[in-house]
């Protein structure tokens, strides 16, 4: 089949989820790269959604041998099966991290809680929200009161119904991070915002618990370089293979 042939196709599989109202954005990653990948996912969609439209039921599905809704990402039959149901009803598949929490539950400010009771209170949030699939991947040694307001700032974000989700409170920019002070990776790498301030750079968050030391500015510099040295042969290669591409491309 043509490259014209199944960009048609794609784009009459696509209608007919216009015509269902169904948004795909919400079950499907599409792959531009290879149409005809797109399209077989789209086509056993498809299949499925209409088979599903006719028995309205997870059960007569699975006894018909439709057993696993064919939706992108795929985590597992049930949380699939969850966010399949919710999507092809008109239901949203998206929620707030804190909506995974217990009907009820009440989130208690960091400022209203005593050390021992914010200690009891993120061992409980963390165990609940385990049991839904949000793990907690920050540094352990991090103050428990950061952590937990970590967390409850963490609970704000979305993601989609049923999907799993690990907080490592990492966006990659070591100044604003409140867990930099017990970060390997934190302490190996000079940003801009350290030389300007002369000393390593922690966000105001965390004035109440650490504080730059004497000379903490050369050992940041001292450590970055060090790590350039040990990067730099991996990102020759990097370089070199992206040439290479690029060459092959051009041919």
């Amino acid at each position: 089949m043509s490259l014209n042939d199944l960009l048609i196709e794609n784009q009459k599989l696509r209608n007919a989820f216009q015509k269902l109202k169904l948004p795909l954005d919400e079950v499907m990653e599409f792959y531009p790269t290879d149409i005809e990948i797109e399209n077989r996912r789209l086509a056993s969609l498809l299949l499925f959604t209409r088979k599903y439209l006719e028995n309205q039921s997870r059960e007569v599905m699975e006894l018909t041998g439709f057993l696993f809704p064919p939706i992108f990402p795929g985590i597992s039959p049930d949380n699939d099966w969850l966010r399949f149901e919710k999507w092809i009803n008109g239901e949203p598949t998206i929620q707030k991290f804190k909506d995974r929490l217990p009907d009820g539950y009440e989130i208690k400010a960091s400022a209203d809680l005593s050390d021992e009771e914010l200690d009891a209170e993120l061992k409980n949030i963390k165990a609940l929200l385990e049991k839904t699939g949000y793990r907690i991947g920050l540094i352990a040694d991090t103050p428990n009161r950061i952590l937990y307001e970590v967390i409850l700032e963490d609970l704000e974000g979305e993601d989609m119904m049923g999907v799993g989700w690990v907080n490592d409170g990492c966006s990659g920019y070591c100044p604003g991070c409140v867990q930099r002070p017990w970060c390997e990776s934190g302490l190996d790498i000079c940003f801009t915002e350290d030389e300007e301030a002369g000393e390593i750079a922690f966000p105001e968050k965390l004035k109440d618990y650490v504080s730059a030391a004497p000379g903490s500015l050369a050992l940041l510099q001292e450590a970055q370089r060090k790590h350039d040295e040990q990067m730099a042969p991996f990102l020759k290669d990097f370089n070199n293979e992206q040439q290479n591409d690029s060459n092959f491309s051009r041919n």
